[in-house]
């Protein structure tokens, strides 16, 4: 079993300097098997999507530090009419089931919404990674059942800011 978080737990934007991390995490095997995309991603195109993701003004991408030690990342892509942001995370393999799936999405989901100026945060899960389902279930997300995403059968989670919610 693996030890539990036992270190100050902190967030910051992903930077430049960030790319390699990112990547390897991104081709890890267990994070390819559960990716709505398979297929292993090549470094060139990686660069040039992380550039790209980086300067994009809808886009909020962090990552979170156990003891100033990345652990994980998130990114919130804001869709084209505004209202919502989708997200995609994972956390290094070496820290997955200490709860840091929880806590990325807890720190940062009300961060990107304000910082996005969106109503809704929504994450796809693919129907059998019971963990990261479980991960937002415990952050606070609801589901709102399956769907189809990339001919994949995926489960919708929603959050929703409290402050969408005053009248």
């Amino acid at each position: 079993m693996k030890e539990k978080r036992s270190g100050d737990l902190s967030i910051r934007p992903a930077q430049a300097g960030d790319a390699e991390l990112l990547w390897n995490w991104a081709n890890d095997r267990s994070v390819r098997e559960r990716s709505f995309n398979q297929e292993p991603i090549e470094w060139d195109a990686h660069l040039e999507w992380f550039s790209r993701r980086l300067a994009a003004p809808d886009t909020k991408f962090y990552l979170l530090l156990e003891n100033g030690e990345p652990v994980g990342q998130i990114r919130y892509d804001r869709d084209a009419g505004g209202a919502a942001a989708e997200i995609g995370f994972s956390i290094a393999e070496e820290n997955r089931g200490r709860g840091f799936g929880v806590e990325i999405l807890r720190l940062t989901a009300n961060r990107a919404a304000q910082d996005l100026n969106c109503r809704e945060i929504v994450g796809f899960v693919i129907e059998d990674n019971e963990a990261s389902s479980k991960a937002f279930l415990r952050a606070g997300f609801t589901t709102e059942g399956l769907t189809e995403l990339h001919e994949k059968r995926a489960f919708r989670f929603v959050w929703r800011p409290a402050e969408n919610y005053k009248v």
